[in-house]
């Protein structure tokens, strides 16, 4: 009996963990790290975050996926009127671990054609 206890205690806890550290990673700080290859060139980042349930966060603030289109079309037609004298933007999605291959690769396509400029994935793991 207790061979089956501790395994599902176990795995339970393990579970109960990362659901409840889920909020804290979506709504935290996140500050991009600096690569040593990368030229210093100022930039403003868009760290765009897909939740589990389908809900978008840019920079930690929750928005609906109108409200996100309508933004990034905004801003790609700000860059095109400011051309390459203006702000450079760099745009990082970073989906939810719990959405499948499928729905992270249609998000990106989303994004991109949103933006119409490339989408840098992010994964949690910092990959």
């Amino acid at each position: 009996m207790l061979a089956l206890v501790m395994p599902a205690t176990a795995t339970t806890l393990v579970v109960l963990t990362a659901t409840a550290s889920l909020p804290a990673l979506l709504v935290g700080p996140l500050e991009p790290r600096v690569r040593a290859n990368q030229p210093a060139v100022r930039a403003e980042t868009l760290l765009i975050v897909r939740s589990a349930l389908g809900a978008w966060y840019v920079n930690g603030s929750p928005l609906s996926e109108t409200a996100l289109g309508e933004r990034l079309s905004r801003q790609r037609l700000r860059l095109a009127q400011a051309g390459s004298q203006g702000p450079s933007v760099r745009l990082r999605y970073l989906p939810s671990p719990a959405l499948g291959s499928g729905e992270v690769s249609r998000s990106l396509a989303w994004l991109q054609r949103q933006s119409g400029r490339p989408v840098q994935l992010q994964l949690a793991g910092g990959g």
